[in-house]
């Protein structure tokens, strides 16, 4: 159940931007950065990242820019907690985006939280980077769905 909502919550996070845009996909947890995997190892809630980590992510939210590969943002923030892969349905090879998510801070096992700090990294089918979005972390969004030529040509329908 705590699955469900969190990936729900993290898709809706991708695509709450782009609601013009309608396309059949579907969404498959990279295998390397595993959703489950790291949920089943949080032991106790609420769930706070390690104070390494968070100035990890603070410091290197600063020179995060569109265009960037995962490896660079990689190299600037650390590995990311999960990686989705989001593909026209059925076909898996066509992915249109893929998204790196962070997580700071989650008060809840089970449900969503107003509380829960969350960082989003969102790349195009190139995996440049042409999106970043934080909940409650008092961070600005850089770029947006909107602006990315590659998405919106993989939005098309067929």
């Amino acid at each position: 159940m705590k699955r469900k909502y969190l990936t729900l919550y993290f898709l809706v996070t991708l695509l709450a931007c782009n609601s013009d845009d309608i396309w059949d996909y579907k969404s498959i947890e990279s295998n390397k950065y595993s959703f489950s995997k790291f949920f089943s190892e949080i032991k106790e809630y609420p769930y706070i990242a390690n104070d390494n980590k968070i100035t990890k992510i603070y410091n290197g939210y600063k020179s995060l820019k569109i265009g960037l590969t995962k490896d660079e943002v990689i190299t600037l923030l650390g590995e990311p907690d999960c990686e989705v892969f989001d593909y026209k349905y059925p076909d898996e090879k066509n992915i249109i985006s893929s998204a790196f998510g962070y997580y700071l801070k989650l008060v809840k096992r089970e449900s969503v939280s107003e509380e829960d700090q969350i960082l989003t990294l969102t790349f195009n089918p190139k995996d440049e980077l042409f999106w970043v979005h934080s909940d409650n972390m008092g961070l600005k969004d850089i770029g947006g769905p909107k602006g990315s030529k590659e998405l919106k040509r993989s939005n098309d329908k067929v």
